[in-house]
């Protein structure tokens, strides 16, 4: 299954969306936005299961999100993909249909469904028409409520794992990333940005290591109403649904909520990480500063992306437009609920990897020292806004919407108002942040080169043929002198 939610360096419309997560004001929508965005119905099954309702009633269809607060980081290392396994295993066959009667049934009705689990959460989605929303809603049930957990599912959903992962990392493999010899630089700094922590797991091959006791644990205690909310956008008939609703999901069984896992403690110290073996052969080299920041949850969370998007587009220009150092600099921000990582990075050619990172560094010194230039802020402010008109063209995108932040829903009863929040950043409070989080003391610098360049391999390649056709040669002159002595005897 494909990730469920990334951030892109240049801040997609999906994520500046997800940026209003702690706005307060009153629920409306904007110049950029429908006016009725942030509204939404927010109701509890008879067992506590949280529901979201959206009605959108030109819609033809409804989409439907299941959130379980389940992820990666609930398998402590070396299972760290507990969550991911159990997520496979439940499209494999329920108690009374097999895997393949489970996607006829699904794609027969028109619908989509699909599953991904991500750190902190495992999401199960549906898209499927309105006049098939009972069908829908009855086998996503089945399959979160009613799949059978057995050992052969269990290799089975090992195996996709390992497919999605490009294949079983080899003994070898595995033995040379425990040891440090296989990791590059971007992964080693990862490991130093989160220090003991499960967030980044020693080995390779963590599927490997998760039993079935494993699997249906984490079933029993995570899959329960107090730790899932449903969310349903679309055209639906509000008695129905919930009449549905109460057949199917009111009807699991009721279990306290697990605590969520401890946050990541953040570094002691600065590192510059370059070197080791991987990548074995590349043309380029990659250069990137990255800094620990707070994650979803934070006061400053919104404020962060839009740092991003100012650092984005400075970087862009000084480093490609002005040096033509680089053909895609970009700065991002990645995030958890309670962790975050932002990164100026660009590509260099080998030689110019000390350049680049001097830009870098001095864009991010400019920032603690002095702040954003206003009017580059401005144009960054406006850009998040005028991307906001790509979004919310289909049920999809407002199931999506209220997903993601369905903690800051359960809390309010409303989405955020995302041009309040793009408009409310302004220069001091970005200056803060990086006076708080980008001195040169709390930095990892990550360089990472290619063992070998392809000229090199080419270079070497073209001397071995040389070599080769001279020993051949040598040994052919070497067997006609034989003949040739033969001959005069």
């Amino acid at each position: 299954m494909m990730p469920w939610r990334s951030t892109p360096g240049v801040l997609g419309a999906c994520a500046l969306a997800a940026a209003a997560l702690l706005l307060g004001g009153p629920a409306r929508g904007g110049e950029f936005t429908p006016d009725d965005l942030t509204q939404v119905e927010r109701t509890w099954l008879s067992n506590g299961l949280m529901v979201l309702m959206k009605p959108l009633p030109r819609a033809r269809r409804i989409a439907v999100r299941l959130v379980i607060d389940v992820g990666l980081r609930d398998g402590a290392c070396p299972k760290r993909e507990t969550a991911h396994v159990l997520e496979h295993m439940l499209f494999m066959g329920t108690d009374g249909f097999d895997e393949a009667e489970l996607e006829r049934r699904v794609e027969s009705h028109g619908g989509y469904w699909n599953a991904t689990t991500g750190h902190t959460a495992t999401g199960y989605q549906l898209e499927i028409p309105s006049v098939h929303a009972d069908l829908g809603l009855r086998t996503l049930h089945g399959a979160v409520a009613r799949s059978t957990l057995t050992a052969e599912k269990l290799e089975r959903a090992r195996d996709v794992v390992y497919r999605e992962a490009g294949g079983r990392p080899s003994a070898i493999e595995d033995w040379l990333y425990r040891n440090g010899l296989d990791r590059g630089a971007h992964d080693r700094a990862y490991f130093h940005l989160f220090p003991e922590h499960s967030l980044y797991c020693p080995g390779l091959d963590e599927a490997r290591r998760v039993t079935l006791d494993d699997v249906k644990e984490m079933h029993a205690r995570h899959y329960v109403p107090s730790n899932m909310t449903l969310v349903i956008a679309g055209r639906y008939e509000r008695a129905d649904l919930v009449r549905t609703l109460e057949a199917t999901f009111g009807a699991l069984a009721e279990g306290p909520r697990p605590p969520d896992p401890p946050a990541p403690p953040y570094p002691e110290t600065g590192a510059r990480i370059e070197g080791g073996i991987t990548p074995l052969v590349d043309r380029d080299a990659a250069v990137a500063v990255k800094a620990r920041v707070p994650g979803q949850r934070s006061e400053e969370f919104f404020a962060l992306l839009v740092l991003a998007r100012y650092l984005n587009s400075q970087l862009y220009e000084r480093i490609r437009i002005d040096n033509s150092l680089s053909y895609a600099p970009q700065a991002r921000y990645w995030y958890l609920r309670d962790a975050g990582v932002l990164t100026a990075q660009a590509d260099a050619k080998i030689d110019d990897t000390e350049r680049v990172l001097a830009i870098i560094e001095k864009e991010l010194r400019g920032l603690v020292q002095e702040g954003p230039d206003p009017e580059r802020l401005a144009e960054a402010k406006r850009g998040m806004l005028l991307g906001f008109t790509q979004i919310f063209e289909s049920t999809n995108d407002y199931a999506d919407y209220f997903a993601t932040w369905h903690e800051r829903a359960a809390r309010r009863g409303e989405g955020p108002d995302l041009e309040a929040g793009v408009r409310a950043v302004g220069a001091d409070q970005i200056h803060r942040l990086a006076r708080a989080y980008l001195q040169p003391d709390a930095r990892v610098i990550a360089i990472t080169t290619p063992l070998l360049t392809y000229a090199q391999v080419y270079t070497g390649a073209a001397a071995l043929a040389v070599l080769l056709a001279a020993l051949i040669a040598y040994w052919l002159l070497r067997r006609r002198r034989r003949r040739d002595i033969r001959l005069f005897r």
